[in-house]
């Protein structure tokens, strides 16, 4: 198994990413693709501070960070695209210049956009509720719709409470979320799990849980997870390139396969600051982006800043500014984020090259909350 040491000695030998001739200081542009773009002073972020953090990215005290945007009252205020290895520890240690049209792996970001999909399909009367019978779809895999298995439902799918024995390790090789999408039929892998607990009452993490997700929505709209997520998320939100992992039979990898520019994936951030609403139009139902963000199980009991799980989706309340905020965020292998604070309707994307390195992936929402929740200035009005 590859470790961090290997990791920082590939860094230490190869060396943090030299800057090019770019300037990393100017406000983003203003583009025809949606997203409406101001200045940080303008929305109440000291920006001295937010030239102090690119400046740390810059030098490496930041590893392999490929992008970082900034969106606070519904304006990009911050964007900015750094080089980056892309992915050492497959022992892809090309240098690449990442650039606003680069897609990126989004890796379990793809959780929450899945469980956005199933909200679409509960409001579409393709899904019923959440608390339907996850095996009732399923009627080719009867032979596990038996026992405890028969109680699993949607909402324990989507709270990772489904009570079938998962482990997804810190490698790609202990992770069973690669073993199932290495099996000829995802869905009947994760069903052929044991029974670790009851349905419902333990969170434990589970990429099967999503795969099964996506599947549902096959089962009960026809379609492929990608072209149900491109009709009526992506096209609507004016998304135009994207991309979807498959495996080699064909499976689309849904706890972690989506590929999107940084830009699509803060207009996902806004969707959810919105309520689920892009130009006048509802993409995902109000109601099901607040079940999305409750707090259904603690996943990590830290005393300080304790986290929980919605509708894939990570929760916490956050101290900012002296006082605590709830904050929510989409999550992926390497340092993938969309975080979203709602009650200062702000929204951050970093994307960065870091997977399966726990103590660098980290740093993502690190650099977040050690930089960008500091720089917030009380007292600041909308622009």
């Amino acid at each position: 198994m590859k470790s961090l040491s290997i990791l920082l000695l590939f860094f230490t030998i190869r060396g943090f990413p030299q800057t090019n001739s770019r300037d990393y200081h100017n406000p983003p542009l203003q583009l025809s693709d949606g997203l409406q773009t101001s200045s940080l002073s303008k929305v109440g972020i000291d920006s001295n501070k937010i030239i102090a953090l690119t400046n740390k990215i810059l030098s490496g005290q930041y590893v392999n960070i490929h992008s970082l945007l900034i969106l606070r009252y519904n304006k990009l205020v911050y964007e900015n695209y750094f080089p980056g290895y892309e992915d050492p520890y497959y022992g892809d240690t090309s240098l690449r210049d990442h650039h606003r049209d680069s897609m990126h792996e989004c890796r379990s970001v793809t959780k929450s956009v899945v469980s956005a999909c199933i909200g679409i399909a509960i409001a579409q009367g393709k899904v019923k509720n959440v608390n339907e019978r996850v095996l009732k779809y399923f009627p080719e895999h009867v032979k596990y719709d038996t026992g405890a298995k028969r109680a699993i439902t949607i909402k324990d799918l989507l709270t990772m409470s489904s009570g079938i024995e998962w482990y997804e390790g810190p490698s790609a090789e202990t992770n069973q979320e690669n073993a199932m999408m290495r099996s000829k039929d995802p869905v009947e892998y994760f069903f052929s799990q044991p029974l670790a607990d009851t349905p419902g009452r333990k969170w434990n993490y589970s990429g099967g849980c999503t795969q099964t997700l996506a599947a549902i929505i096959k089962k009960t709209t026809g379609e492929e997870i990608d072209a149900f997520a491109n009709k009526y998320i992506f096209l609507p939100l004016g998304i135009t390139e994207f991309k979807w992992d498959k495996t080699k039979d064909g499976f689309h990898w849904c706890a972690g396969g989506l590929w999107l520019r940084s830009r699509d994936m803060a207009k996902f951030g806004l969707l959810l600051l919105r309520g689920g609403k892009w130009n006048k139009k509802q993409i995902i139902p109000t109601n099901w982006i607040k079940d999305s963000f409750r707090y259904y199980f603690l996943a990590y009991p830290d005393p300080n800043e304790p986290t929980y799980y919605g509708f894939q989706f990570w929760c916490a309340d956050i101290k900012i500014n002296n006082k605590i905020e709830k904050v929510v965020a989409a999550m992926g292998n390497g340092g993938q984020i969309i975080l979203v604070v709602p009650s200062l309707e702000l929204a951050v994307v970093v994307t960065a090259g870091n997977f399966y390195v726990q103590k660098l992936e980290g740093q993502s929402y690190s650099l977040i909350a050690d930089n960008i929740f500091p720089a917030f200035k009380t007292g600041s009005n909308k622009k």
